[in-house]
């Protein structure tokens, strides 16, 4: 579940509670792929990630969270997303 999801190391914890609990009403659970990266540090200060999967695959979600870790650290956040992949 969403609000289960402890803060992520160099995020106040206070903040990333206070951001998690509305979102958690509107998303309250994740999806496998999304505990794994959680699990395995994605959120942490300092960690960054590229991602490409599939249409439906969670990067949104895996985006949101990011953004909110690195926020929540009072860091500023640049985030790219293209509109086209191919031509």
């Amino acid at each position: 579940m969403l609000v289960r999801t402890p803060a992520p190391a160099g995020a106040d914890p206070t903040t990333w509670r206070d951001w998690l609990l509305p979102q958690a009403r509107k998303r309250p659970f994740l999806w496998t792929n999304h505990l794994y990266a959680v699990a395995t540090g994605y959120l942490d200060r300092g960690s960054s990630m590229v991602m490409t999967t599939p249409t439906g695959s969670g990067k949104t979600t895996l985006s949101v969270l990011k953004i909110a870790a690195v926020l929540c650290a009072d860091e500023s956040v640049v985030y790219l997303a293209p509109t086209r992949s191919s031509m």
